[in-house]
C-alpha cells in the first residue's frame, strides 16, 4: 500500500511539474516530457569550471597588463631623460666650440693666420659639421698660398724700376753681401738683378736665393722672434731647394711654439703639451712678445693646477704643481697652495679650498748665437763662377735656466 501511495505522490508532483511548464511556455497545450534522474552528475558542467576561476584569470592578466605598462613607461622615460642629457651636453659643446671660434676670428682679422689656422682646425675635428670653421680655414689657406704678406720678398724701398748698373756690378754685390752675411741687402741685390735679366746665371742666382732666404728664416726665428716670418722665409727657400736638417728643425720649433700660443691661457695641459716639446730643446726661444718657450710651460702647468684645483681633483692638481716645481721652483705662495692641495690628495678628504690667483711677470733673456750657412763661389776654368754650398753649421746656445720672474699671488681659504 505504501508502494502505491508512493507512486500516486511521484505521479501527481510530475504532473504538476509538466503544468508549470506548459504555463511557462505561454500556455500552450504542448506537453514536455522530463526525465528525472536521481544520480547527480559526478563532474560539473565547462560551463561552471570556467566560471569559477575567471577571477584568478582577470586578476593575472591585469597584473601582467600592469608589468607589460611599467615596463614601457620605465624605457619612455629613460629615452626622454638620455636625450635631455645629450641635448643638454650638445648644447655645453657647442658653446665651446663656438668660443674658440670667435678667437680664431679674431686672430684672422689681426693678420695671426697661422694661429687662426689652428683654431678652425681644432673645431672642425671635433665638429666636422661646423661649416664656418670650415670656410674660414678655406679662406685661410687661399691668402697664405697666395699672398706673400708676413715677409715681402722685395723690401718697400726697392722701386719696380729696373736697376741701371751693369749685370756683373750687382752680381759682386751680391757675393759681397752673402759673403758679410748680410742678407737683407743680398735678397734686395738678388731681386734687382732678376728684375734686369731673369735668364742671368739662373743656376747660381737660385743658389744664392736659397741660401739667404735659409739664412733670413733663421735668423727671424731664433733671434727676432718673428716666428710666422720665418717660417714663411723657409717656404720660400724650399721652392728653391730642400732644407737641410737644421733649418727644418727651426722651423719645426717654430711650429711648435705657434701651437702652444693657439692654446695659451684658453686650455693650459695644451699648451703646455706643446711648450714642453720646446723647454728641454731651446728654453729661451720666444715670440714677438718676449715670453720664452720654458716660461710658457711653466705657466701653463700652474695655470691647469690651479684649474684642476677649483675643480677638487687634487691629486692631479698635486702632480702638476709637482712637475713645475721640479721645472723652475715654486715660489712661496705657489709652494703654500700645493702644500694644501698635497694634503688634500693624501687624505681624500678637503680639508681647505684655495682661491687661486696667480699674476705672472715676465723678464725673459734669450742668449744665443747662430752660425749661417755661406756659399762659397769658385770659378771654372771657362770663368764662371759656380756656388759651392756646404753642409749648415748652425749652433744655438741657451741658458737652462729661465731668466723670468714669475710672482704669482694665492690666497688659500680655510673651509
Amino acid at each position: 500500500m505504501n508502494k502505491n501511495l508512493d507512486e500516486t505522490q511521484f505521479s501527481d508532483s510530475s504532473k504538476e511539474d509538466e503544468t508549470q511548464l506548459a504555463k511557462k511556455n505561454g500556455g500552450f497545450s504542448e506537453t514536455v516530457q522530463i526525465e528525472k534522474d536521481n544520480n547527480p552528475p559526478v563532474n560539473p558542467p565547462p560551463a561552471q569550471i570556467t566560471n569559477k576561476f575567471r577571477p584568478a584569470i582577470i586578476a593575472l592578466g591585469a597584473i601582467f597588463i600592469l608589468i607589460i605598462s611599467v615596463s614601457f613607461s620605465g624605457y619612455f622615460g629613460f629615452k626622454q631623460g638620455s636625450s635631455h642629457f645629450n641635448g643638454d651636453a650638445t648644447e655645453i659643446s657647442k658653446v665651446a666650440l663656438d668660443q674658440e671660434y670667435q678667437r680664431g676670428v679674431e686672430d684672422f682679422e689681426a693678420g695671426n693666420y697661422y694661429i687662426a689656422l689652428q683654431r678652425f682646425e681644432f673645431i672642425y675635428a671635433q665638429d666636422p659639421t661646423y661649416q664656418l670653421a670650415l670656410d674660414r680655414w678655406v679662406e685661410i689657406q687661399v691668402i697664405m698660398n697666395t699672398t706673400a704678406t708676413p715677409t715681402p720678398l722685395v723690401e718697400p724701398t726697392i722701386t719696380p724700376t729696373p736697376d741701371g748698373r751693369p749685370k756683373e756690378e750687382l752680381f759682386n754685390l751680391v757675393i759681397s753681401y752673402v759673403h758679410s752675411q748680410n742678407w737683407g741687402k743680398a735678397l734686395e741685390t738678388l731681386s734687382a738683378l732678376r728684375n734686369v735679366d731673369p735668364l742671368y746665371r739662373v743656376t747660381e742666382l737660385d743658389g744664392f736665393i736659397y741660401v739667404t732666404l735659409r739664412n733670413l728664416g733663421a735668423i727671424k726665428v731664433l733671434e727676432q722672434g718673428k716666428l710666422e716670418e720665418g717660417l714663411y722665409d723657409f717656404t720660400l727657400a724650399e721652392q728653391f731647394g730642400p732644407l737641410d736638417i737644421e733649418a727644418r728643425n727651426y722651423r719645426d720649433w717654430a711650429r711648435l711654439y705657434l701651437q702652444g700660443n693657439g692654446f695659451w691661457m684658453a686650455y693650459p695641459d695644451i699648451a703646455a703639451f706643446y711648450y714642453g716639446q720646446l723647454a728641454g730643446m731651446v728654453p729661451n726661444m720666444s715670440d714677438s712678445s718676449g715670453m720664452t718657450a720654458f716660461y710658457r710651460y711653466w705657466a701653463s702647468l700652474i695655470q691647469y693646477a690651479e684649474k684642476l684645483a677649483t675643480e677638487e681633483n687634487w691629486c692631479g692638481s698635486n702632480e702638476q704643481y709637482q712637475i713645475a716645481n721640479a721645472a723652475a721652483g715654486l715660489d712661496e705662495n705657489i709652494l703654500a697652495t700645493s702644500i694644501i692641495v698635497q694634503e688634500n690628495c693624501f687624505n681624500l678628504t678637503p680639508s681647505s679650498t684655495p682661491t687661486l690667483t696667480s699674476t705672472f711677470t715676465v723678464t725673459p733673456t734669450i742668449t744665443g748665437t747662430l752660425t749661417t750657412e755661406t756659399p762659397t763661389p769658385i770659378e771654372s776654368a771657362t770663368g764662371t763662377l759656380i756656388l759651392e754650398t756646404g753642409t749648415a753649421t748652425s749652433t744655438l746656445t741657451v741658458t737652462p735656466t729661465p731668466t723670468e720672474t714669475p710672482t704669482p699671488t694665492e690666497t688659500p681659504t680655510e673651509t
